[in-house]
């Protein structure tokens, strides 16, 4: 009997085979292999995968029309045994097919119908000991307008197909647990059911290392567990890790790949926290090149791959990947996110994990509230993806996830156009705010050192590390940090120094080239906390500040104060010629008490427009202004009355 499938749904059969010999996991004795045809000439060649008493192949038809399918072993027609179904008919449905990236914008993800996927949600990495299961966490995202979550292969939890929580319950080499197969079956369907999105993370850094949050001791691959590898980098080069890993990934296509709900295969992640790779990690990008070019010999349905880190720069940016990740835990992800930008890459990119540092509880809900809508603002492909999920359950973060989930969807910002960030100047009664930031960058080299601390209080400190190099990393940062500033009244600037490398370092802060301010910090036997602050009185008017370190290890600038500084209302934005999208918040953020201001674009083309604010605190529109760009490109938008923070699109109607 002939059964029908709806369009990008699964399609699924089952069989035996004659004469069955040698391991059914392996595809050098057992390539077994259904090829399907359909419609317009298609053929497709789809892998198929055991299941413990059977063979079982699954395929998603794109196109509606009569599909047949017929069986191969190893290259040859196969003659399957109690094939469950051999025809089947693909019907029109709403399902909006696999996420591609938008070949015109580099900057959007598309499905297979055109319309934009911009992903919102958050890791769920693994479940620990009080979690929801995923069918739980996906029902809440749903509930919270979130399409995406990243979940990894591992083993503590049961999720790794080649090594039990339980080491004793470990399968041969070369063989997979398939009650972890079927666990994995249940965690696709049931994001498919709530319309989320999976970022497969395939392997992660602790399988291969002895260094950063380590698992290699139990790694059933290690020689001292009775595995074949005597040092965990040479996974990435001895040629039995790399057969079997292209045979699970064999299996993760035949068994998964149908699905239109993962996102994309992350290959690793940090695989640059596997510290025993460091000085050959071209071994580590050949891998990666050999692996993305296997997959993509197997999917028939093209999903995306990806890798952390691969942020722009990165060698892992540089192999043909299809978007790149960040991850990052900056003591301010306001500034961090501010900094990010995007114009000239050819490459989609957003963070993959971010989120504060160790932060006192109560300081949690609200640095995560402004992380989550400081990264809507930046140009990105997608939201930054926040890490704790177990606190998102534990301390209910729902309702902040819920109104950004839910503006993100009321106002189409998927189909927004391209847009960069874009300065906007502010006027708000009442007395001026503490200009608050921190330098974004992490351990790298500092590649801008002149920053302008403008009347809007919107410093752009892209390129600029938090750490302040001295002369141990001199090639780092040659050349202090020099802040602009010019303000109608005296004010206090400020340096909270964070940690100080093992080395000792000598922070200094002058005024106009005057004899600086300066704190010693003397050598020690590791890198410590200080918690000090370097501070200079400003007078009225234009001057230059400039932030150095002589002495000879680092430290970190944890935080960056003007006070008084700026307006008392902040504003981040993001911008085209057609639109803007922007959240202005009271940069007092234990404020209670209303606050309102007036926001002045500009570049925008002439012509009318709507304004539609947001409910921050309510997660539901506000109210909707008509207005009228001139000739001059100017915007000015009053704001309502609001406590704590509120959001906004600037559109053409």
């Amino acid at each position: 009997m002939k059964s029908t499938v709806a369009q990008f749904a699964k399609f699924e059969a089952a069989f035996t085979l004659p004469n069955p010999t040698g391991n059914p996991f392996d595809p050098a004795v057992n390539d077994i292999d259904a090829v399907i045809t359909g419609p317009h000439g298609l053929r497709a060649v789809v892998p198929a995968f055991w299941d413990g008493d059977r063979w079982r192949v699954r395929y998603a038809p794109t196109v509606i029309g009569e599909y047949r399918l017929s069986i191969t072993r190893n290259g040859a027609a196969a003659q399957p045994i109690g094939l469950s179904a051999s025809r089947f008919r693909g019907v029109a449905s709403k399902d909006l097919g696999f996420i591609r990236v938008n070949p015109k914008i580099a900057q959007k993800f598309a499905f297979d119908g055109a319309q934009p996927y911009y992903p919102i949600g958050i890791n769920v990495a693994w479940r620990n000991g009080g979690d929801p299961a995923y069918p739980v966490y996906f029902a809440q995202m749903e509930k919270a307008h979130l399409n995406w979550a990243r979940v990894w292969m591992n083993n503590w939890d049961g999720k790794n197909l080649e090594w039990a929580a339980d080491s004793v319950k470990n399968p041969k080499i070369g063989e997979y647990l398939l009650d972890v197969a079927r666990h994995w079956d249940e965690i696709v369907d049931s994001a498919a059911q709530h319309g989320v999105y999976l970022q497969m993370t395939l392997q992660h850094h602790g399988q291969y290392t002895e260094k950063t949050d380590p698992n290699w001791s139990s790694n059933p691959f290690n020689a001292a567990n009775g595995g074949f590898l005597k040092k965990p980098d040479d996974f990435f080069t001895d040629p039995e890790a790399r057969r079997l890993t292209k045979a699970k990934y064999r299996y993760i296509v035949a068994r998964w790949g149908y699905s239109d709900h993962i996102l994309a295969f992350e290959l690793f992640n940090e695989v640059q926290n596997i510290g025993e790779a460091d000085s050959h990690f071209q071994d580590v990008i050949d891998w990666h090149k050999e692996m993305a070019a296997y997959l993509r010999s197997l999917d028939v349905n093209h999903h995306l791959l990806t890798t952390s880190y691969s942020d722009p720069g990165n060698p892992l940016s540089k192999i043909g990947l299809d978007y790149d990740q960040i991850h990052s835990y900056p003591p301010d992800v306001v500034s961090t996110f501010a900094a990010l930008r995007t114009k000239g890459l050819k490459t989609p990119v957003f963070f993959g994990e971010w989120g504060p540092p160790d932060v006192r509880p109560e300081d949690l809900p609200g640095l995560v509230h402004d992380g989550l809508w400081a990264g809507l603002t930046a140009p990105t492909a997608g939201a930054q993806q926040y890490w704790y999920w177990d606190r998102v359950a534990s301390r209910n973060f729902w309702p902040v996830f819920a109104s950004a989930g839910a503006f993100v969807q009321a106002f189409g910002v998927p189909s927004l156009a391209p847009m960069d960030p874009v300065e906007v100047t502010i006027d708000a009664p009442g007395p001026k705010g503490d200009l608050s930031f921190a330098p974004p960058g992490g351990w790298e080299a500092t590649t801008k050192t002149d920053v302008t601390l403008t009347a809007s209080g919107t410093p752009d400190l892209s390129g600029i590390s938090s750490y302040i190099q001295g002369q141990g990393h001199r090639e780092m940062m040659p050349h202090p940090i020099v802040f602009h500033v010019n303000s109608s009244a005296p004010f206090q600037f400020r340096v909270l120094i964070g940690s100080v490398g093992k080395g000792g370092a000598h922070p200094t802060l002058s005024l106009d080239g005057a004899s600086p301010q300066e704190l010693s910090f003397p050598a020690a036997d590791r890198e410590h906390n200080v918690d000090q602050v370097l501070s200079v009185d400003v007078p009225s008017g234009a001057h230059t500040l400039s932030l150095f370190n002589t002495g000879d290890d680092w430290f970190v600038a944890k935080r960056i104060i003007a006070t008084a500084y700026a307006p008392g209302v902040a504003v981040m934005a993001k911008g085209n010629a057609a639109s803007s999208l922007f959240w202005a918040y009271d940069r007092d953020r234990a404020g209670k008490t209303p606050r309102t201001a007036t926001l002045h674009f500009s570049g925008l083309e002439p012509g009318r427009y709507q304004v539609r604010l947001w409910d921050v605190a309510e997660g539901k529109p506000g109210s909707v202004v008509m207005a009228r760009v001139s000739q001059s490109g100017a915007l000015a938008v009053a704001l309502p009355n609001f406590v704590g923070d509120i959001a906004g699109v600037v559109s053409k109607p």
